[in-house]
């Protein structure tokens, strides 16, 4: 009733049921965000865009994400399609409930961990997760947060507690990677500014440079995990990126908003994994093998090679699914994220020794100016990958090779940026030196301007007092009789006219002295006072002579 969800529900959150203990996963991240936790990112949007979705035909609906379950046992090695929401709560129930006192006998299949892994996540996969297995919402929202949805993504996703915090990492991580790849037919009238990975949830793409005929393009993808210990056997929820198949061109700021969709062909750039290939339901449930790369060979995706690597770690022994190690599971996923970080530095590399910096720029200041954007974009996304590879690093310490891996990473990190920052200083140099040739152009542009406005006075000054006399001359002899008076006008004009030039410019009183030294007859003021000196210095030089003769 209304007064009942006056005194009980929230306000705020209209979708919720008045009796908190009918809410679903979606009501209680509104109620959340609604009452401050702002760590939440954009979660509680993206669910009322579900279930808005569900209510209107006329929103458009999320697309069905791809789920799979992986089954670890002493000896054995199982997958199965859980795409199905409908079979998957099921499941999650069965798992999830709790289990007798006394206990019964041990499960045939003997299984010892499970692996949920779920690509494109859709809200209605969030409601589901969330609620039956109680998951922490920031894990959603750090995942679904991207620095290019509006506002909202550039809230942090962490607990607002520290103490909350480290408690909570050790349940969930979300790893965050640069993929580089070539956009094969992406024209000159894309917005670079607006270019997102299309999925439930987008992901922003930063168009580079050229490669060749085409661009290279760096795209931010993340693997989250979340480990429940606290079921027997243990379960780990895992999500993936959708594949790069579709791009907007849009940047609403709303889920579900219509935006043009484009595709693009796209290869990966010197390699690496390539997870941007779509998927196909596999032929049957023994089947994991989720590629459709038709002609292209090996194209694998997160989805399809975290499948496989696990399966080879159970098959070798590797995974020892009793142990209950979260690392040692997430150690497929930080091989792809560290691989995909060193074709990334690799691009950084080729790009910073494509463009050498010499002083042949000075005379280039727009080809300076595009090298110079390049290297401050260069720059700004490896400083924006350098606290994402420390908190890995700082996650991975106890494994050594990991460790030993992310440490290398993050060596090459810091000498990337020193190499960026050093052709910054260079082309601040040649800058300055372009500055200054620019300054001396100027300089000599307005003496030239000076020189000009000083001629135009002396015409000027020449021609306009002599069509003055000249007009006035030629007055008939009835209009101004007393014109004859004015015929010393003439060398009068002439006078002030030399006079203004000697004034005004002065290049023509160089010529004056020569002609003063001429008109004395070479006898200039220097030899006037030079010849008096003269004398009186051979005079003591000859008495001198003379005392050493007596002497």
């Amino acid at each position: 009733m209304p007064s009942d969800h006056a005194a009980v529900g929230c306000n705020t959150c209209t979708m919720a049921p008045p009796d908190p203990h009918r809410w679903t996963y979606t009501d209680y991240v509104c109620f959340l965000r609604s009452h401050g936790f702002h760590n939440l990112a954009c979660l509680d949007d993206y669910l009322r865009w579900g279930v808005e979705a569900a209510r209107n035909p006329a929103v458009p609906r999320p697309q069905r994400a791809t789920t799979i379950l992986l089954e670890f046992g002493t000896s054995s090695f199982r997958t199965s399609d859980l795409t199905d929401t409908t079979k998957l709560r099921v499941l999650l129930k069965e798992w999830t409930k709790k289990t007798p006192s006394t206990p019964t006998s041990t499960t045939p299949s003997n299984v010892q961990g499970r692996i949920v892994m779920v690509n494109n996540i859709s809200p209605e996969m969030v409601d589901t997760l969330g609620g039956l297995l109680n998951i922490e919402p920031a894990f959603f929202a750090s995942h679904l947060a991207d620095h290019g949805i509006g506002s909202t993504g550039e809230v942090n996703t962490s607990s607002p507690l520290a103490s909350q915090n480290q408690r909570h990492q050790k349940h969930f991580f979300t790893i965050e990677y640069p993929c580089a790849f070539v956009a094969h037919n992406c024209g000159k009238d894309v917005d670079i500014d607006k270019l997102y990975c299309k999925g439930n949830y987008r992901r922003r793409v930063e168009v580079c440079s050229k490669y060749g005929k085409h661009k290279v393009a760096l795209a931010r993808r993340k693997i989250s995990f979340y480990m429940k210990k606290s079921l027997e056997p243990w379960l780990c929820v895992v999500l993936v990126d959708p594949p790069m198949t579709h791009f907007t061109l849009g940047a609403e700021t709303s889920f579900g908003a219509y935006s043009h969709t484009q595709r693009m062909d796209i290869s990966g750039y010197q390699g690496g994994y390539l997870d941007f290939i779509e998927m196909r339901r596999p032929g049957s449930k023994d089947s994991h093998d989720f590629r459709a790369c038709g002609s292209r060979p090996m194209c694998p995706n997160p989805f399809d090679d975290l499948c496989r690597h696990w399966h080879i770690m159970a098959r070798d022994g590797l995974l020892n699914p009793s142990d209950r190690n979260m690392l040692n599971l997430m150690r497929p996923a930080f091989q792809i994220a560290a691989s995909e970080c060193t074709n990334f530095f690799e691009y950084i590399r080729s790009t910073l020794e494509s463009q050498p910096i010499s002083t042949a720029l000075a005379l280039e200041p727009q080809r300076a100016k595009r090298i110079l954007d390049k290297v401050i974009s260069l720059d700004s996304m490896l400083s924006r990958y350098k606290p994402i590879l420390t908190r890995i690093k700082s996650f991975v310490g106890a494994d050594s090779d990991l460790n030993d891996d992310y440490r290398a990473l993050l060596i090459d990190l810091h000498h990337y940026r020193a190499e960026c920052d050093s052709q910054m200083q260079h082309i601040l140099a040649v800058s300055q030196v372009q500055d200054t040739t620019s300054l001396a152009s100027i300089e000599f542009e307005s003496t030239r301007q000076a020189d000009y406005s000083r001629y135009l006075t002396i015409i000027a000054l020449i021609y306009v007092p002599f069509a003055l006399a000249c007009a006035i001359f030629s007055l008939p002899h009835d209009f101004a009789p007393a014109a004859h008076y004015l015929y010393g006008f003439l060398p009068a004009t002439a006078g002030v006219a030399v006079v203004f030039i000697l004034l005004v410019l002065p290049e023509a009183r160089d010529p004056l002295p020569i002609i003063k030294a001429s008109l004395c007859g070479g006898l200039t003021k220097k030899r006037l006072l030079a010849k008096p000196g003269g004398n009186k210095g051979t005079t003591p030089s000859s008495q001198s002579e003379k005392y050493v003769e007596e002497v």
